[in-house]
């Protein structure tokens, strides 16, 4: 556990600085410094950052670094030292992408695109722009933890049948079943209407959902929410083609931004967001941290504690 009493907080990254006022307006007795090239005035030290890139390293000395952001895959890449403490910041953000996709599921199943160009064509259709009511669908998400779980509770909510897949396989509410990833078969894809990605980026997990899951989950909607590492492009594409997913809602991606080249962008079946299904707000940071703090000062673990190489 880190050293305690802290003496300062580094902020570096610029795009952050809103966290430092925050911080300020907190009146903690410990000296705040903001900017990629200051330095810290007093060890030990904390820094609190999003994705700073390889700056990150010229802290290497810190006794904790608390990540502005729920995945912490990206800023463990650039790092070339393990703190003595990590911690990170989870916020609102599982009920904002618990909304981002019950909206996708729901305009599916309300088919919203049916009827808008049934309005276009002054069309008085029930028989195409009937509705599948959710109630009674069954859903798969990949990945249990609590924003997974967050996304199960709104989905449980409409009548959805929600089980689980993970690398434990553990049992966790609210959804009716999990098993491990590598059993996924058990859950009858063939039977399935919606799967949900929330996986974090590490070795077990990059390009887990190729061809072999995409094929067996016939007809369902894929919703990609966790790390664009996890799902396999080409593969998608090629299961849309062949009627084997019948449309994907993604907001995260191998590369980011997604090149201007990629076919995702004009696929009549993809829906296609620029990663804001959840957004960290600056306050999330820093209560995240204060709680982190106050626990620390107690003697006691601090929540969203980070484990290292899971990415979370």
């Amino acid at each position: 556990m880190t050293q305690f009493p802290l003496r300062s907080i580094l902020v570096p990254e610029e795009g952050q600085r809103a966290i430092g006022a925050l911080l300020a307006g907190a009146r903690l007795d410990i000296e705040i410094v903001l900017g990629a090239d200051a330095e810290p005035l007093a060890s030990p030290y904390a820094v609190i950052a999003f994705d700073p890139g390889p700056v990150i390293n010229r802290f290497a000395d810190a006794a904790w670094v608390h990540v502005a952001g729920a995945g912490t895959d990206k800023i463990e890449a650039a790092m070339e030292f393990t703190p003595p403490l990590m911690t990170r910041t989870l916020g609102e953000l599982g009920a904002q992408i618990a909304e981002y996709v019950l909206g996708y599921v729901l305009q599916r199943s309300q088919r919203m695109a049916a009827r808008a160009q049934a309005q276009a064509r002054a069309e008085w259709s029930k028989d195409a722009t009937q509705p599948r009511y959710l109630n009674g669908q069954r859903a798969v998400i990949f990945g249990t933890g609590a924003i997974a779980q967050e996304i199960a509770l709104r989905l449980t909510q409409f009548g959805v049948i929600v089980d689980g897949a993970s690398r434990s396989g553990n049992a966790v509410t609210p959804f009716r079943q999990v098993v491990r990833a590598t059993d996924w078969r058990a859950l009858e894809p063939e039977t399935v209407d919606i799967v949900v990605l929330a996986l974090p980026n590490r070795p077990g997990t990059k390009g887990l959902i190729g061809h072999e899951i995409l094929s067996a989950f016939r007809g369902a909607q894929l919703i990609n929410i966790g790390r664009g590492e996890v799902l396999n492009e080409r593969a998608l594409i090629d299961a849309l083609a062949a009627g084997e997913i019948s449309e994907a809602a993604l907001d995260v991606f191998a590369t980011e931004p997604l090149p201007a080249s990629s076919p995702l962008w004009s696929h009549p079946h993809v829906k296609v967001t620029p990663h804001v299904s959840g957004l960290t707000r600056p306050e999330d940071t820093v209560d995240a941290f204060l709680a982190a703090l106050d626990a620390l000062e107690r003697g006691e673990t601090p929540p969203l504690l980070v484990n290292p190489g899971a990415g979370y």
